[in-house]
């Protein structure tokens, strides 16, 4: 069983009023009983400030605080259409490995 608790969580808007541009979301945990595995749940980055690096940048440093947590591995799940995305994370390594039907489906 994995706890989960936060460890690094910042709220801009209550730190001198600063409107946050954007925000990642991830989380570790043990896979399939063996190895620590990094996942990364959401990326948002407001509109107007896509294409500067934000994203990049927050993905980069959530993927370091993944490994010195002890992470072997970082995943994630983009959808097929979000082009953008895509790009993003291919030009940070990552690799498409399979593609999953009814993804969030209820």
């Amino acid at each position: 069983m994995t706890e989960t608790v936060p460890t690094e969580s910042t709220d801009a808007s209550k730190e001198g009023g600063f409107r946050p541009l954007g925000c990642v979301v991830c989380k570790m945990d043990v896979h399939r009983e063996q190895a620590m595995r990094g996942y990364v749940a959401m990326l948002v980055v407001d509109k107007a400030y896509r294409g500067h690096g934000i994203g990049s940048e927050l993905v980069k440093r959530s993927i370091q605080s993944m490994i010195e947590g002890g992470c072997e591995e970082v995943v994630l799940e983009a959808e097929v259409s979000n082009t953008g995305a895509l790009r993003l994370y291919e030009g940070l390594g990552f690799l498409r490995e399979k593609r999953l039907h009814r993804m969030h489906t209820a």
